[in-house]
């Protein structure tokens, strides 16, 4: 008799499977990441990126989707307070396996892209997701030394927020606050 855990990733590897089939054969179109992403972001993204697509629930490892509905390179949330739909999201370079984390703040023009730092070396095993609002502390297992002038030691927030890193292993909030971004890594 197997065990519960063995019977469950054999089904979780066998429904991947049947997903890189389906994408196969009824091309990328059917991506449920790339779904979550309205047309024009990805237009806009296309032209400022060239060279780097979305990732895909298929960029991910089997076991790294369980959550939710699978796809946790694409978050939705108000990150600038203004009452709309905002998107995060990872974008890669199929190239060079290059990952970058992309913010689209909805407008009435279009939308606002910002690029922010990550330190995702691939996209396999990256996530984002949102944050409620609240405060955020730097995990004081990082010393007391900063990266950078946009990183905090503690942020407070009234808005949803990013927050983006390796599954299992760290979580930088990413703060949208007088039109700029500002980031604490809160966990490693």
């Amino acid at each position: 008799m197997l065990d519960a855990g063995y019977e469950r990733a054999t089904v979780l590897r066998l429904a991947f499977i049947a997903l890189l089939v389906a994408q196969a054969l009824f091309g990328e179109s059917g991506d449920l990441c790339e779904q979550k992403l309205p047309e024009s972001v990805k237009t806009q993204l296309t032209s400022e990126f060239p060279g780097y697509r979305p990732a895909r629930l298929t960029d991910q490892a089997p076991d790294a989707t369980e959550v939710n509905d699978g796809c946790i390179t694409v978050a939705v949330g108000d990150f600038d307070g203004d009452g709309q739909k905002d998107v995060a999201l990872l974008l890669t370079n199929p190239q060079s396996d290059a990952v970058r984390l992309v913010v689209a703040l909805h407008r009435a023009a279009g939308w606002a892209i910002y690029s922010l730092p990550t330190w995702c070396g691939r996209v396999s095993g990256c996530y984002v997701q949102t944050a409620k609002p609240g405060v955020f502390r730097r995990s004081l297992s990082l010393g007391a030394r900063l990266s950078s002038p946009d990183e905090r030691y503690q942020i407070e927030s009234r808005t949803e927020n990013v927050v983006s890193g390796t599954v299992d292993a760290t979580g930088i909030v990413y703060v949208y606050s007088n039109g700029k971004w500002q980031y604490a890594w809160f966990s490693d």
